[in-house]
């Protein structure tokens, strides 16, 4: 397996970027490419995570690791909204917004524009997270609204058609 990579941002070339409502904190963006065979394909996965603290911390971990690798690996957490344990649920979201604002960017969805995964009637919330050790496994939930699904990829076939005319 690829070891974590601290990796620029795609906009600004920056190793560590703040935030615009709050420079004196920011992130760090990891990603680790690793692959997997899955139904006969092998098929190359990036996962990414953000490393959020203080700018000043966070360019002396940068620093500290010029070869911009790290050990350990991303691991992906996925759990139902009413399941998500109290430390993700502080670590990433933000109190100040909204619960939809909160939770819009680790919705699991049936890719772009597609309606949220669900496991019963709750939302599939996905999170991933750097484990330094390298030990922990990631946990997925399988979805189980495969008749919305359906009707939402045959929608988007049937609109994707290019008639003559």
């Amino acid at each position: 397996m690829n070891k974590v990579q601290i990796t620029p941002n795609k906009e600004t070339g920056a190793l560590v970027t703040s935030y615009t409502n709050n420079p004196k904190f920011g992130y760090v963006l990891l990603t680790q490419k690793s692959t997997s065979f899955q139904a006969g394909w092998l098929r190359e996965v990036v996962k990414r995570a953000i490393l959020k603290g203080d700018v000043k911390a966070l360019e002396g971990f940068v620093q500290d690791n010029p070869t911009l690798q790290l050990e350990g690996k991303l691991v992906v957490k996925e759990y139902v909204e009413s399941d998500v344990p109290a430390n993700l649920s502080s670590q990433f979201f933000d109190k100040t917004l909204s619960y939809e604002e909160q939770i819009k960017t680790y919705i699991k969805t049936a890719g772009e524009g597609g309606p949220a995964l669900k496991s019963g009637d709750e939302r599939i919330l996905r999170f991933t997270v750097w484990d330094e050790s390298g030990s922990d496994t990631d946990s997925k939930i399988s979805h189980e609204n495969v008749e919305e699904i359906k009707a939402f990829n045959a929608m988007k076939a049937s609109s994707d058609v290019n008639l003559p005319g």
